[in-house]
């Protein structure tokens, strides 16, 4: 939830660096949260290595 307010916060104020990969990638991690019945261990890992990717950190991809 924390990278979903930060990405909100970062658009409401016009950031250039929440690009669309970025939004699509945090609404995918979020889905994986959405309901603790349907939690996958790996599908959420991906996810989350796509927000990471999204972001550019060093490593990730």
């Amino acid at each position: 939830m924390a990278v979903s307010v930060l990405t909100t916060a970062l658009s409401e104020r016009g950031a250039q660096q929440v690009s669309a990969n970025l939004r699509a990638a945090v609404d995918e991690l979020y889905a994986q949260v959405k309901n603790r019945d349907d939690f996958q261990p790996e599908s959420y890992r991906k996810s989350i290595e796509r927000v990471a990717v999204a972001l550019g950190l060093p490593g990730a991809g």
